[in-house]
């Protein structure tokens, strides 16, 4: 692998991200979507993402968050299938899941996308 790419020059061309880091506002407590929502399913679709945006507040935060990943203890507390976890609770004991997952589905300069991905009975 050296020999193929050891001569391929750095250019040190920033990530394509960075042309629109920070001029896009994050969404804010101000922002946030609130209250109930009435949903009409439009197809006979049995599954359901719930997601929520996490925006880095400074370099330090964006720093801090990737070193230790706290996105990956919740992810792995929400998504384990041992007895008494959320899917046991709601696979075995209500009935209404199939599956579930939780994980960062997206992520840029600016944030991270949390999600929690179920599939329903």
């Amino acid at each position: 692998v050296l020999d193929l790419f050891s001569d391929v020059p750095n250019k040190d061309v920033p990530p394509p991200e960075a042309a629109w880091a920070g001029k896009v506002p994050p969404l804010t407590a101000n922002g946030a979507a609130t209250g109930a929502y009435k949903v009409v399913p439009v197809n006979d679709e049995r599954s359901i993402i719930l997601s929520w945006v996490q925006p880095f507040t400074s370099a330090e935060n964006k720093r801090k968050r990737t070193d230790c990943k706290p996105s990956l203890i919740v992810g792995a507390l929400l998504g384990g299938e041992s007895k008494g976890s959320l899917l046991s609770y709601l696979k075995d004991e209500k009935e209404w899941v199939t599956a579930l997952g939780a994980s960062v589905i997206d992520d840029t300069a600016d944030f991270e996308v949390f999600g929690v991905a179920l599939d329903l009975t």
